[in-house]
């Protein structure tokens, strides 16, 4: 890809298709993450259905997810997993323009929706984040959640 289109893409935070993007996180966010297996997870309530309207509106869906993750896995079982999520997204009827794993980068978006993320814009943020994040540690004990809360 020419400089040029490289710049206009990441400036206008456009899918390589010329659409803007948004990208979202699968597990956790679109599919629920109470079983380690995908297939016995169903969607988050309402994934669906807005996923299916941001398409409408001229959105790239990308579902990122680091399960099939190459740099983790044999190529073998990657693409495994890689047929796991396609056949989870077609099952639920989960609208999508295509699959990322982060391999390759983060990947361009306008948008990028996660269960685990926060908005970062300013201190206020950074000290709220901060506090939550600290919070938490002397929450826990040895790393793990303390199961009695």
């Amino acid at each position: 890809m020419p400089f040029t289109a490289w710049y206009r893409q990441v400036v206008s935070k456009e899918a390589p298709a010329g659409r803007p993007a948004i990208v979202v996180d699968l597990d956790g966010t679109v599919a629920s993450d109470q079983d380690d297996d995908l297939m016995r997870n169903p969607p988050i309530p309402g994934a669906r259905e807005a996923l299916g309207r941001i398409m409408a509106a001229g959105y790239d869906v990308v579902i990122f997810t680091c399960r099939m993750n190459k740099a983790n896995l044999q190529p073998r079982e990657a693409n495994l997993r890689r047929d796991e999520v396609e056949e989870w997204l077609r099952a639920n009827d989960i609208p999508y323009s295509r699959i990322e794993d982060g391999h390759d980068g983060k990947p361009v978006a306008k948008y990028y929706l996660d269960n685990r993320a926060r908005k970062i814009g300013n201190q206020q943020d950074w000290e709220r984040f901060s506090d939550e994040v600290l919070e938490g540690m002397a929450s826990t004990t040895h790393g793990q959640d303390d199961p009695s809360e």
